[in-house]
């Protein structure tokens, strides 16, 4: 037998069995299981400072005019998801207090207490950007109350940027 068959019959031997052997030292087809169920959801944040609850998407900055009595202001949600934390930034000549109330102010906007009797929350007294974290998430198309007043009557601007949840 010559060099060149005993290289074939070797190799057709080894096709023959390296399969089979293979196999059988553990290496068979491996799957992947999911146990849990996944859903997947998509939508959209969508949060601007608006006049009053009833207002359209103006997809930009509110100006008010900010007096010693407070004026009235409202977050809506325009998205699809419910958002719990945004960011809210306030420009402002002169110090300026910020406050909310999930609930509502009512119809006196001098006042610090919520419709529910608790304690309208302090966002700032400054410019910046500041953080608001919601004790319960803001549904669509649903909005969140603010008050700003100031010292002294100045015209004021309001912009909301959102961060996730």
């Amino acid at each position: 037998m010559s060099t060149l068959q005993k290289a074939l019959t070797l190799l057709t031997v080894l096709g023959i069995l390296l399969p089979s052997a293979v196999s059988g030292v553990g290496f068979s087809s491996a799957q992947a299981q999911n146990i849990q169920a996944m859903t997947v959801v998509s939508g959209k944040y969508v949060l601007t400072a608006v006049s009053s609850s009833n207002s359209l998407n103006t997809q930009s900055a509110l100006s008010l005019n900010a007096t010693t009595s407070g004026v009235i202001f409202f977050v809506k949600n325009f998205g699809t998801k419910s958002i719990r934390s945004f960011s809210i930034d306030q420009q402002a000549v002169g110090s300026v207090n910020l406050r909310y109330c999930e609930s509502g102010f009512g119809t006196n906007p001098a006042s610090e207490i919520c419709i529910d009797g608790s304690t309208s929350i302090f966002v700032a007294l400054r410019n910046g950007t500041f953080n608001v974290l919601l004790a319960n998430n803001l549904g669509a198309n649903n909005t969140i109350e603010f008050k700003q007043d100031s010292r002294r009557t100045t015209l004021n601007t309001v912009s909301v940027s959102v961060s996730p949840q």
